[in-house]
């Protein structure tokens, strides 16, 4: 969900790992006072801007301190958005160096943002630079902040990407928002007919709405099912359901992952039996990959810079093998 990238053309590119801007507020990081950070409410755009999420955003960014974070990136994350939104952290307002900007950590970017944000009194910026932070700030607090810290689990994918299409696509910025919801429209896997299925086992999913899937689940597959929905207001109508991208292919999951079926027979509001808590468990323990990913693509990346450059690309290739010595 790199939805920050899609919107680069604010501020020149920011998916180099050594942006301009970025370089020049790390470079004048000591000449800033950190007891003089000025929050969304002193801008009055940007006060109009997060106004009507502000206090959804901070009941949801203090619960999210109350869990044990597996990043510390993600931990600065929640903290300086409550900042952004004149809130005081558990641990206080205090503010970490800014630090190195890899192109595979685009979390990195998001903190130089919300950071520059808040210290933009004492930073030189461009007009353009101005509007461009103002509007990523904004944007990475209201929108981006939920849909990243519930984006651990595969069994809430389907939901928290299906509401992340809506809260796009009704994004107050009709620029951020054509921009966000087609670079999102290439990564709805699971809204998928196969992965769509998940939902069943979300605690967040209605039983009214498990009750329409299951129904869904009888109708027959198209001819030619497209992989993922678009992401357009046309499906992602508020009126229109998560059963919307159920059909009997759904029913494959069931099979590939050799779950018990027998629970779909009975009423969702009585999905309390050892079949479906067993299945339950499996779905629990299955894990969003693109971070892992990601975080190996780093890795290698970083590896390759530092300890690879004398080696020729068979040597490489010998040392990336994994080899188990019985």
């Amino acid at each position: 969900m790199k939805l920050i990238i899609g919107t680069d053309e604010m501020l020149g590119p920011l998916s180099g790992p050594d942006s301009a801007l970025f370089k020049r507020f790390s470079e004048h990081w000591t000449l800033i006072d950190r007891d003089q950070c000025r929050a969304a409410s002193t801008d009055p755009y940007a006060a109009n801007l997060v106004a009507s999420f502000r206090n959804d955003i901070i009941e949801f960014a203090v619960k999210q301190l109350e869990l044990e974070q597996p990043r510390d990136d993600y931990r600065e994350f929640i903290e300086l958005s409550l900042i952004y939104l004149g809130s005081t952290p558990s641990r206080g307002i205090h503010f970490q160096m800014p630090g190195a900007i890899h192109q595979a950590r685009w979390m990195a970017k998001v903190l130089y943002v919300l950071k520059i944000w808040l210290f933009r009194e004492q930073f030189e910026l461009t007009r353009k630079e101005q509007n461009g932070i103002c509007e990523l700030a904004a944007f990475a607090v209201v929108v981006y902040l939920r849909a990243w810290m519930t984006a651990l689990l595969a069994v809430e994918a389907p939901f928290n990407d299906f509401q992340l299409v809506q809260s796009l696509l009704t994004y107050p910025k009709p620029k951020i928002s054509s921009v966000t919801s087609k670079k999102l429209s290439r990564h709805l896997w699971y809204l998928s007919e196969e992965l769509v299925t998940l939902l069943l086992f979300d605690s967040w999913v209605t039983a009214d709405t498990k009750k329409l899937m299951l129904t869904a689940l009888q109708v027959p597959a198209p001819e030619h099912p497209s992989k993922r929905p678009r992401a357009d207001s046309s499906v992602f109508l508020p009126q229109i359901g998560l059963e919307q991208f159920c059909t009997s292919n759904s029913k494959t999951i069931f099979r590939l992952l050799q779950l018990p079926t027998s629970f779909l027979l009975k009423d969702p509001l009585s999905w309390e039996d050892e079949e479906y808590q067993e299945a339950l468990q499996f779905v629990k323990r299955l894990a969003v990959v693109n971070h892992r990913a990601e975080q190996g693509v780093a890795l290698i990346q970083q590896f390759n810079k530092h300890l690879m450059k004398l080696m020729k690309g068979e040597q490489l290739q010998f040392l990336l093998q994994v080899v188990t010595d019985p």
